[in-house]
């Protein structure tokens, strides 16, 4: 399964069967962090914020190590794997009734 093919899945709305195909390819490269940034994608719309969380934590680490092998794709997906993370984690604003 291809990265492509990964998205594909997702954007019809087979996310079981996106996350799975992200493990398989995980499973076969440990080190792809599209396929790691996929599955937590994954995760999160499953409702796990933990191993979403988990996930960006690893794939932090692996960008920060080495940004310079990354290719521009996985740049962009990091760029928006980060933002759907900052949207999470920032509080929410209540609104106070004066």
């Amino acid at each position: 399964m291809t990265i492509e093919e990964i998205k594909s899945l997702m954007k019809s709305g087979d996310v079981a069967g996106a996350e799975n195909a992200a493990q398989e390819l995980l499973s076969a490269d440990s080190d792809n962090i599209q396929a790691m940034m996929l599955y937590g994608a994954c995760r999160q719309l499953q409702g796990d914020e933990a191993t979403f969380r988990d996930t960006y934590a690893t794939v932090k680490e692996r960008f920060d190590a080495k940004p310079e092998a990354l290719d521009e794709d996985t740049k962009v997906a990091w760029n928006r794997f980060s933002e759907l993370y900052a949207k999470l984690v920032q509080p929410r604003a209540t609104k106070h009734k004066s």
